[in-house]
C-alpha cells in the first residue's frame, strides 16, 4: 500500500510529461505560422513528401526544422533558454554578440566568424568599383562602419574588432572616391539591439557624403515616431531585460517625393508605389522596415523640385534610412539591393545607360561588403568587365 502511495507522484509527473508531448505534438500541426514577427525570419511549414526528397533526405532535415520552428511555445523556450546563457556568463548569444555602453545598457553586436577568403572577396569587390570609375562615371563607396568597429569599448572583453579586412584594403590608391565618416561621436548613432544605424548616424554620413560632392546638406531636426524598436540582434537574443530603441526619423521636405519599388524583373513597368516612410512598421515586429517598408531588388525615387539630377545606387540596407537625406539633392535616384534583384545583368546595363547617372553611390554596411558575392558582377556587367 505505502509502495503505491510513493509511486502516485511520480506517475502523475509522468503523465504530465506526456500530456505535454502530445499537446506539443499536436499543436505543432494544428497552429503553424508562417513567420516568427520575433525572430524576423521565415518559419518552416509542414514538408510535403516525395519519393526523391525521401530517398536524399532532404525531407528528413525539413521535417527536423519544421518540428522545432512550430514547437508551441517556442519563443518563450527561446528566451528562457538566452537568459539562462547570459546569467552563466555566456556573451555570444544565438549569433548575437552582448556587450554594455558606458551607461550600463546592454549593447547588441553582429558575431564575427572565421572567414579565411574575407580579404580575397574584399578586394575583388573593391576592383570592381574601381573598374566603374575607370569608365568615368563619378564613382562613390561609402562603406559604414560596423557598430563593433565604432564602439569598440562596448564589446565584450576578448571580442574581435570587425571591418579589419576592408580598412586595409581601403587605404591603397583608388579610382572612385571614398567617403569615410566619422561616427564616433555618442551612443546614439547605431541601435542598441540592431545592427543598423540609426537616422542621426547617417544623418552624419549623409553630412560626409555631401561635403565630399561639394553639396549643401540640410540641416534637419529630429523627430521620435517610436520608442518600442526591439531590432533583429534582439531577435536572435530576446533578452527581457533590455530597454527597447528610439527610432527617429530627420524633418526633411518630403512632400513632392514619389517612391516606387519592386524586384526589378521587367524594370520600371514593373515597379508599384510605396510610402518613403512606411507607417504600417511602427506595429510591427521589425520597426526598422519604416524605412522604404524594407529591401526591394529595385526602386526609384522622383523628386519633381529637386532638379534634374540622376543619382545611381546599389545598396544594403544601410542605405533605406540614408537615402532620404539626398532627396532634396537628386531628381531621381535609383537603387539596386543586389541581394534581391530579379533582373538580367543585361536589363541592369539597359537601366543604367537609360539613367545616364550623374554618380553612383557604392553604399554598404562594412561587414556587409565583405560578405557580399552580388555587387561585384553586377559592376563588372556595367563596366564591361
Amino acid at each position: 500500500m505505502n509502495e503505491k502511495k510513493h509511486d502516485l507522484p511520480a506517475r502523475v509527473v509522468s503523465i504530465l510529461f506526456l500530456a505535454v508531448l502530445f499537446a506539443g505534438g499536436i499543436g505543432i500541426f494544428l497552429f503553424q505560422k508562417d513567420k516568427s514577427e520575433v525572430e524576423n525570419r521565415f518559419l518552416q511549414t509542414l514538408p510535403v513528401p516525395d519519393a526523391d526528397s525521401v530517398l536524399s533526405g532532404e525531407w528528413q532535415e525539413k521535417f527536423e526544422t519544421f518540428t522545432s520552428d512550430q514547437f508551441p511555445f517556442r519563443d518563450a523556450f527561446n528566451a528562457v533558454g538566452v537568459t539562462v546563457r547570459y546569467a552563466l556568463g555566456s556573451r555570444l548569444v544565438g549569433g548575437s554578440v552582448i556587450g554594455r555602453t558606458p551607461d550600463g545598457e546592454i549593447r547588441m553586436f553582429e558575431e564575427i566568424t572565421e572567414d579565411p577568403k574575407r580579404a580575397e572577396r574584399v578586394e575583388k569587390t573593391l576592383a570592381s568599383v574601381d573598374a566603374l570609375a575607370g569608365t568615368g562615371v563619378r564613382t562613390v563607396l561609402l562603406a559604414a562602419p560596423s557598430a563593433g568597429a565604432v564602439y569598440k569599448d562596448d564589446l565584450p572583453a576578448f571580442a574581435p574588432v570587425p571591418d579589419a579586412e576592408i580598412n586595409a584594403a581601403l587605404s591603397g590608391s583608388r579610382k572612385f572616391l571614398t567617403v569615410s565618416p566619422d561616427l564616433t561621436a555618442d551612443e546614439s548613432l547605431y541601435f542598441r539591439t540592431d545592427h543598423h544605424w540609426t537616422a542621426r548616424g547617417a544623418g552624419l554620413a549623409y553630412r560626409a557624403y555631401a561635403e565630399a560632392l561639394g553639396l549643401s546638406p540640410t540641416e534637419t531636426s529630429f523627430e521620435t515616431v517610436s520608442t518600442g524598436f526591439y531590432g533583429t540582434l534582439h531577435s536572435r537574443a530576446p533578452l527581457p531585460f533590455i530597454k527597447p530603441d528610439i527610432l527617429e526619423v530627420p524633418t526633411l521636405d518630403v512632400s513632392g517625393v514619389r517612391v516606387r519599388a519592386g524586384g526589378g524583373f521587367g524594370g520600371y513597368d514593373s515597379l508599384s508605389d510605396i510610402d518613403l516612410y512606411s507607417k504600417d512598421a511602427l506595429d510591427a515586429k521589425d520597426k526598422y522596415q519604416y524605412f522604404l517598408g524594407g529591401n526591394y531588388g529595385l526602386a526609384v525615387i522622383e523628386n519633381e523640385t529637386a532638379g534634374d539630377g540622376v543619382l545611381f545606387v546599389f545598396k544594403d540596407s544601410f542605405a533605406n534610412c540614408f537615402v532620404p537625406y539626398l532627396t532634396s539633392h537628386y531628381g531621381r535616384i535609383i537603387m539596386i539591393d543586389p541581394r534581391y534583384y530579379r533582373g538580367s545583368y543585361e536589363d541592369l546595363r539597359a537601366l543604367f545607360l537609360d539613367a545616364d547617372p550623374d554618380c553612383v553611390l557604392v553604399l554598404y554596411e562594412a561587414s556587409n561588403l565583405a560578405a557580399d558575392t552580388y555587387l561585384s558582377p553586377m559592376l563588372g556587367a556595367l563596366s564591361g568587365e
